[in-house]
C-alpha cells in the first residue's frame, strides 16, 4: 500500500499530535474569547497571510525578508532553531520582525519561540545596531500569555488576533448568465 501524502499534511499531522500531547500534560486550556472561523491548517493562514502581506496593516511599515532575489526567503525561514514563519524588515528603521502564527490558540510556549528566533535573528542575521521585535498572530491568546508578553514587554513581542470573515450571498439569475447571450 502507496501513501499520497506531502511534507506539508505530515506537518500539519505531526503538529496535531504535539498539540494533543501538550494539552494532556497541561490539560484543557480555555480559550478567550468568542467562537468564529479559523483557518483549517496553520500553512494555510501562513500562505494567506504571505499572499496578502500587502493588504494588512503590517505592510504599511513592514516587508517581508528576501535575500539574493528570493522573494519567499522571508516565508518559512530556516534556521538552527526551527522555521520563522515569517520574517519582514522594516521599511524605514533598522528593525527586523519576527512573526509566529498559530491557526488556534496562543500560550506561553509559543512566546518562548519567538524569542527563540529573535535571539537567532539577532545573532546570525541582525548587523550591530539593529533591533529585533517579536510578533504572535493567532486566532486566540490565552491568559498566561498574556501575563508572559507582560513580563518582557509588548515593546519586543506584541500579539495579533485574527478573524476571518466569510459570507455567501444570492446571485440574481440574469447575473448568471452573464452578458454573452445568443441572439
Amino acid at each position: 500500500m502507496t501513501w499520497a501524502i506531502d511534507l506539508w499534511d505530515l506537518d500539519a499531522l505531526l503538529w496535531a499530535f504535539a498539540d494533543q500531547e501538550t494539552q494532556q500534560e497541561t490539560g484543557p486550556v480555555t480559550p478567550v474569547g468568542t467562537g468564529g472561523q479559523r483557518f483549517g491548517l496553520e500553512r494555510h493562514l501562513h500562505g494567506f497571510i504571505r499572499d496578502n502581506w500587502e493588504s494588512t496593516e503590517l505592510a504599511e511599515e513592514w516587508v517581508l525578508y528576501e535575500a539574493d532575489g528570493d522573494e519567499e526567503a522571508g516565508f518559512e525561514y530556516p534556521t538552527a532553531v526551527g522555521r520563522i514563519d515569517l520574517l519582514a524588515k522594516h521599511r524605514r528603521r533598522p528593525e527586523w520582525l519576527v512573526v509566529e502564527l498559530k491557526r488556534g490558540q496562543s500560550t506561553d510556549r509559543t512566546v518562548a519561540q519567538v524569542l527563540r528566533y529573535m535571539g537567532w535573528v539577532k545573532q546570525h542575521l541582525a548587523e550591530p545596531g539593529e533591533t529585533v521585535q517579536g510578533m504572535i498572530i493567532s486566532h486566540r491568546t490565552d491568559e498566561a500569555m498574556r501575563y508572559a508578553l507582560q513580563g518582557i514587554g509588548t515593546d519586543r513581542v506584541s500579539a495579533m488576533e485574527y478573524k476571518v470573515s466569510f459570507s455567501l450571498r444570492p446571485v440574481p439569475p440574469e447575473e448568471e448568465l452573464g452578458s454573452g447571450r445568443a441572439s
